[in-house]
């Protein structure tokens, strides 16, 4: 077994936090004293998961995507055992310092990381630093209360035990990777899983990645807010049966950069100025792009095949009938 500072040589540690951080015990026991000891702390504990939490290949995807929890157990157990109590351990920071915390619950939290562009300059690979980490787990009592009569509600198409939370780095707009959360059905989590890690590899951005409760289930705020979700039990667009969000078998990515078209109703109104695609900008999503294929491989349709409208946000698997 590597020691922990073998592992943090190995894996580059940012210079500033050299002598920081010595051992595991310091890292998950030891409050932090200032802003930097904390920053420090969540970096080594990013390099220890990259090492001890390395993923199986699985099967293709653009960019080499693998799944996380397809590690063996032991190893996926070490990962998440070392985050919780790291998590709370570096969690002590008042909030309204603004400091990341290292915490796959947390959506839409940057990633600790103190320069870049200077781990650039020094030839550090932010593959290395913070690698793509995906967890997938069932739906944990505080989830469920904040997802009851929000997203989820009696007579909805699926009960909660076959959903999963998707706990997974995406890269940002401001060219940082971020914690996100998704709620899927858990037939789809693991391609779920190898088509973000396609898009991650690739440094396709990300607005940001929340579950719906966060708009009080409402896929109108969600989209304003350039929301990334998927489970919303709530009726399609303009109809009045369960979308297959409601299955847990629906993403809509970037909806302002990826809006719903049918004549002139574009969905988020904010979304407007991306009808046009051809003015490419980022973010956006196009027939034969990164993402189009990394979806195509799992098995997903895209709305913005479609012919009676075009929803450029949203890629489905229709659930199977029995």
């Amino acid at each position: 077994m590597l020691a922990f500072r073998e592992i943090l040589r190995r894996g580059r540690l940012t210079k500033t936090c050299e002598g920081m951080t010595r051992s595991v015990a310091e890292v998950i026991f030891r409050r932090p004293s200032n802003h930097a000891v904390q920053r420090c702390n969540a970096e080594a504990i990013g390099l220890f998961l990259a090492h001890w939490a390395r993923p199986d290949p699985s099967p293709p995807v653009p960019g080499g995507a693998s799944v996380l929890f397809m590690r063996p157990t032991f190893r996926l157990a070490l990962a998440l055992a070392f985050t919780t109590i790291a998590t709370t351990a570096l969690a002590d920071t008042p909030e309204e310092h603004g400091q990341p915390v290292l915490d796959p619950s947390a959506a839409g939290t940057s990633l600790p990381t103190l320069d870049l562009e200077a781990d650039a300059e020094r030839g550090i690979d932010i593959n290395v630093r913070f690698p793509f980490l995906a967890f997938v787990h069932t739906i944990d009592p505080w989830t469920e209360q904040s997802m009851m009569n929000v997203s989820w509600h009696p007579g909805c198409p699926v009960p909660i035990s076959d959903l999963r939370a998707v706990d997974m780095t995406y890269w940002g707009f401001d060219k940082r990777p971020h914690w996100g959360r998704l709620i899927v059905h858990h037939d789809v989590s693991a391609s779920v899983v190898r088509a973000f890690k396609a898009m991650y590899t690739a440094r396709f951005p990300i607005r940001r990645m929340e579950p719906v409760d966060r708009y009080g289930g409402s896929d109108d705020a969600s989209m304003l807010a350039d929301n990334t979700s998927a489970f919303n039990c709530r009726a399609k667009t303009g109809g009045t049966t369960f979308s297959i969000h409601s299955y847990g078998r629906a993403i809509d990515i970037n909806t302002v950069e990826n809006p719903y078209v049918k004549g002139a109703l574009v969905l988020p109104s904010t979304g407007a100025p991306f009808a046009d695609r051809t003015n490419i900008r980022p973010g956006m999503i196009l027939e034969g792009d990164l993402v189009t294929r990394a979806f195509d491989l799992e098995g997903f349709d895209w709305g913005g095949r479609w012919t009676s409208l075009k929803d450029y946000q949203h890629f489905e698997i229709v659930p199977p009938t029995n």
